[in-house]
């Protein structure tokens, strides 16, 4: 008989726990148990063969954001052409009066209409960066990239001379500059969107876990009681009638 009894505390005891134990679980398990905000990281937005590289990275102040855009011009090797570019860049936050652009007199960039910052000359290699301070809850950033394109081709040009031969002309090489604005297509120009993971985001964010897990262990710990209490009185009954 006590056998029988041990047995039946025993199976009740394991059944309590494999009531309990996902509720312990639960917090660690399907929320994590503190956010980490990134307030440094890298995206490249813009690269082309022959063409360049953006990439835009950012650092978290105290009372700001500091964005860096950072551009590589790159020579184009595609063509016997001589081909120089300037690069441009456009920031729609700027533009928009919110953010200080603070290197502007160290770099080779003007400010040119309809806020694009471009290079002063065309080149056939260069680069640089701009790096614009934004007020903290600004955590967006929109980046427009473009190049004006200056190429000298060779041409091969025909001259009519004064002659009485049957063929009256001869070839002489000469150069054609050309020049092209924009000519990036917009699936590399953009606009691209570049968002900060910023603390005060990752706070509210941990916030809204933080009230989701409250909100389960306040029910995990309605339903432990209630199992408790229903597994007490089955463990009575045993009690009771062995």
């Amino acid at each position: 008989m006590d056998n029988m009894k041990k047995r039946r505390k025993a199976w009740l005891l394991l059944a309590i726990l494999a009531i309990v134990f996902p509720y312990f679980n639960l917090s660690t398990t399907v929320f994590p148990s503190q956010a980490e905000a990134v307030t440094e990281t890298q995206q490249v937005i813009f690269e082309k063969e022959s063409y360049g590289k953006v990439e835009v990275s950012y650092a978290e102040k105290e009372t700001m954001i500091e964005w860096k855009i950072s551009y590589q011009k790159y020579q184009d090797t595609s063509t016997n052409d001589e081909v120089q570019r300037v690069v441009k860049l456009k920031l729609e936050q700027v533009a928009n009066g919110i953010g200080t652009v603070k290197n502007m007199n160290d770099l080779d960039l003007m400010e040119k209409e309809n806020s694009w910052y471009s290079e002063k000359n065309f080149s056939s290699e260069s680069e640089g960066s701009l790096i614009v301070e934004m007020p903290k809850e600004v955590i967006e950033l929109v980046v427009e990239v473009q190049m004006d394109e200056q190429r000298v081709a060779n041409q091969t040009v025909e001259t009519e001379i004064l002659t009485y031969e049957k063929n009256p002309t001869v070839e002489t090489e000469g150069v054609k500059t050309i020049v092209e604005e924009n000519v990036l297509p917009t699936e590399y120009a953009g606009p691209h969107t570049i968002i900060a993971l910023s603390e005060v985001a990752v706070t509210e964010e941990y916030s809204e876990y933080s009230e989701i897990i409250d909100e389960q262990k306040q029910q995990s710990t309605k339903e432990t009681a209630r199992s408790v209490e229903g597994q007490s009185s089955v463990w009575k009954r045993f009690r009771d009638h062995p």
